[in-house]
């Protein structure tokens, strides 16, 4: 198995040359389940929400390389100076189980520190059966809060249990 270095993990800025891969990444098998759809994304849906949350800048995303490949992408906004809400991450499926969630992950709470310094705590919700992205969250520094919040997921017709994952930052 190849060996991945915390070093040769980084995270870039996404832009309108990043769709495609994101687009591959969000028809990937893993990603439609932990994201709790039923099937592939519809293509120019998924343009529309990428245009208009990404390049108009709602979100804050980006492309995780492994050295100059392109391995997954993550995402998160603000809610308040002091609150920011990690939204999403995934990996590309040949690239799981190398620990490069969790690299990406401390990629990205380093990059809160040094570009927002107001903000004291990321918070972001994990499915309760994704226990790999628990797994990955812990590794990077978050705890469960002991706060559980259901979500309905028109995609299998049911609330799912949700547990919130922290992350204070000095």
């Amino acid at each position: 198995m190849e060996i991945i270095r915390y070093d040769h993990i980084s995270l870039v800025r996404g832009d309108i040359n990043d769709f495609e891969f994101y687009y591959g990444l969000k028809c990937e098998e893993s990603n439609i389940k932990w994201s709790g759809f039923i099937g592939k994304p519809d293509r120019e849906k998924l343009f529309s929400w990428y245009k208009n949350n990404v390049l108009d800048k709602k979100y804050e995303f980006f492309i995780i390389k492994n050295n100059n490949t392109y391995v997954g992408a993550l995402y998160f906004k603000f809610n308040s100076t002091e609150s920011c809400e990690f939204l999403g991450i995934g990996v590309s499926e040949k690239e799981q189980g190398k620990g490069i969630a969790v690299f990406a992950l401390k990629r990205f709470i380093e990059y809160i520190i040094k570009n927002y310094p107001s903000c004291k705590i990321i918070t972001t919700l994990i499915r309760e059966d994704n226990l790999k992205s628990q797994q990955a969250f812990k590794r990077a520094g978050f705890l469960f809060s002991g706060k559980i919040e259901y979500k309905y997921l028109s995609s299998i017709a049911r609330k799912i249990k949700m547990q919130r994952f922290e992350i204070e930052l000095n």
